[in-house]
C-alpha cells in the first residue's frame, strides 16, 4: 500500500512539471513601447522604445516602423535591435528618435510583434498598447518685444574660401580696366612717332686707350702667351689707324699700312717706330719669335704715346658762342 502511494506522488510530482513547462513554453512575449516623455515642444526630439521579452526558443520580429504608423511624427533615426541574455530569458529594445513642429495630441496605435515558438513554429502575435503623446508651444513672454536667444550668436571664423568671391571680383575688374585702357590706346589716344636719340660714338682714341687699359690688365706676356699680347695690340693700333687717319689698316699687310701712312701728315720718325712695332709683333706671329722682355713695355709705351698725341683736338673758340673747331 505505501509502495504504491510514492508512486502515485512521484506520478503526481511528474505530471506537476511537466504542465508547468508546457505553461512556460506557450507563455507570449511581453511586448511595450512608450515613449521617453509623454509632454514634448515643438522641435524637440522625442525617443520611442520598442521593447520585448521572452524565453529562449521563441522568435520575436521588431515590428518596422514607417511615418504612416506614427500619424504626424516624422522619423529622425531608427536604432539597431538590441538583444540582453539573462539566465534563459532574452529582452531586446529598439530606439526610434522622432520629431514634429504640429501642435496638439498625437494618438499612436498598437504595433505588432510577430513570433513563433516551441517545436511547431507555429506563428503568433501580440500587440502594445496605444500611445498618446501631447506636443505644446514653447511659452513666450508677450511683455518683450521679441524672444530671448538661448544662446549669444558665435562668429564664424573665416577661411580663405570666404575671401574667393572678393578675389575674383578685383581680378575681373583689373581686367575691365585693362581692356578699357587697350581700346583707349588703340582706337582714341593720339599716335606719336618716337622720338630717335642720337648717341654720339667715342672717338677713335679713346676707344683704342680703353682698350689697352684692358690688354694691360689681362696680362698676357706676364703668363708667357706673348702671340696674344702682340696679336691685341697691333690690333688695337690698326683699328686706331682705320678710325683716326681713313686707312683700311685691317686688311692691309705692315708694309701697306707703312705706305699708306706716308701721305698722312705723321712724321717719319713716328711712321718708322710703328713700322717697326708692326714687324716685331709680324715675326711673334709668323715665325715665333721671342723679344726681350723689354720690348714689350717699350711697345706698349709707344703705342699709347702715339695715339694720344695724333688724336684729334677740339678748341673752344667761344664759350658763349657754343661752336668749336676740329683741329686735324
Amino acid at each position: 500500500m505505501m509502495k504504491s502511494l510514492k508512486h502515485y506522488c512521484l506520478l503526481v510530482v511528474l505530471l506537476i512539471i511537466q504542465t508547468q513547462s508546457v505553461f512556460l513554453i506557450a507563455q507570449p512575449p511581453r511586448v511595450d513601447a512608450y515613449f521617453n516623455n509623454d509632454l514634448v515642444l515643438i522641435g524637440d526630439h522625442i525617443t520611442l522604445t520598442l521593447e520585448a521579452a521572452y524565453s529562449e526558443g521563441t522568435v520575436v520580429q521588431t515590428p518596422i516602423v514607417d511615418d504612416k504608423m506614427l500619424k504626424g511624427l516624422e522619423i529622425i533615426s531608427i536604432g539597431k535591435v538590441d538583444s540582453i541574455f539573462d539566465n534563459g530569458n532574452i529582452t531586446t529594445r529598439q530606439k526610434i528618435t522622432l520629431t514634429t513642429f504640429n501642435e496638439g495630441s498625437f494618438q499612436i496605435p498598437q504595433f505588432d510583434f510577430n513570433y513563433t515558438s516551441g517545436k511547431s513554429g507555429r506563428k503568433n502575435l501580440v500587440k502594445t498598447q496605444p500611445l498618446t503623446l501631447t506636443v505644446q508651444m514653447p511659452e513666450v513672454d508677450v511683455e518683450k518685444d521679441a524672444p530671448k536667444d538661448i544662446k549669444p550668436i558665435l562668429e564664424v571664423p573665416k577661411t580663405w574660401r570666404d575671401y574667393v568671391p572678393m578675389l575674383l571680383g578685383l581680378l575681373l575688374l583689373l581686367l575691365v580696366l585693362l581692356f578699357i585702357r587697350w581700346i583707349y590706346r588703340r582706337f582714341f589716344a593720339k599716335k606719336t612717332t618716337p622720338q630717335e636719340v642720337y648717341v654720339a660714338p667715342l672717338p677713335p682714341h679713346e676707344i683704342a686707350i680703353n682698350k689697352l687699359k684692358k690688354l694691360e690688365s689681362a696680362q698676357y706676356w706676364q703668363q708667357g702667351d706673348i702671340k696674344k699680347y702682340y696679336s691685341e695690340l697691333t690690333e688695337i693700333l690698326r683699328e686706331y689707324l682705320e678710325g683716326r687717319y681713313d686707312v683700311q689698316a685691317l686688311e692691309m699687310t705692315t708694309n701697306e699700312i707703312i705706305n699708306g701712312l706716308g701721305h698722312t701728315q705723321l712724321d717719319k720718325s713716328q711712321i718708322k717706330k710703328l713700322g717697326k712695332l708692326f714687324h716685331v709683333a709680324d715675326l711673334v706671329k709668323f715665325a715665333k719669335a721671342q723679344p726681350r722682355v723689354d720690348h714689350h713695355t717699350k711697345f706698349f709705351r709707344f703705342a699709347d704715346e702715339f695715339i694720344r698725341t695724333t688724336k684729334r683736338k677740339v678748341v673752344l673758340e667761344d664759350a658763349t658762342q657754343n661752336e668749336a673747331e676740329l683741329v686735324k
